[in-house]
């Protein structure tokens, strides 16, 4: 994650901006589910990112029981939203890079990748080459 980035309030909503109908909102939630679970991340935080009915007053955080009071989401009534350190506490992040080059050093593959970004004008260029 990014510092100032969040992560979470993943309700579906349909194509007017309304929350989804059960059925959608069911998907969505075990999907996260799944999701959080394949990459071993917290499958109750996950869910409660799309579904404000679902509450909490304890997560497993490596191995131990952590009874967590001050994180907004964990009532009924509200989603989860996670800040980059909430989300490093509790394991929904490996880490935080403020920009390309610092994820790639984190990654340690700075020094096998040597990425060009292109500027304004090279940008403009391609896509007038292409018309």
């Amino acid at each position: 994650m990014t510092g100032g980035g969040t992560i979470g309030a993943a309700t579906a909503v349909d194509m007017s901006g309304n929350k989804a109908s059960e059925k959608v909102i069911s998907y969505m939630r075990e999907e996260m589910a799944s999701t959080a679970e394949s990459r071993d991340r917290n499958t109750v935080i996950a869910k409660c990112m799309v579904d404000e009915e679902l509450s909490f007053t304890h997560v497993v955080i490596d191995g131990d029981s952590v009874e967590v009071t001050d994180l907004e989401g964990r009532k009924e009534g509200k989603l989860i939203t996670l800040t980059p350190e909430q989300a490093l506490m509790f394991k929904m992040a490996d880490g935080t890079a403020e920009n390309m080059d610092e994820l790639l050093v984190s990654l340690e593959l700075r020094k096998l990748l040597n990425i060009v970004f292109e500027n304004w004008s090279e940008n403009l260029y391609g896509f007038l080459l292409i018309q």
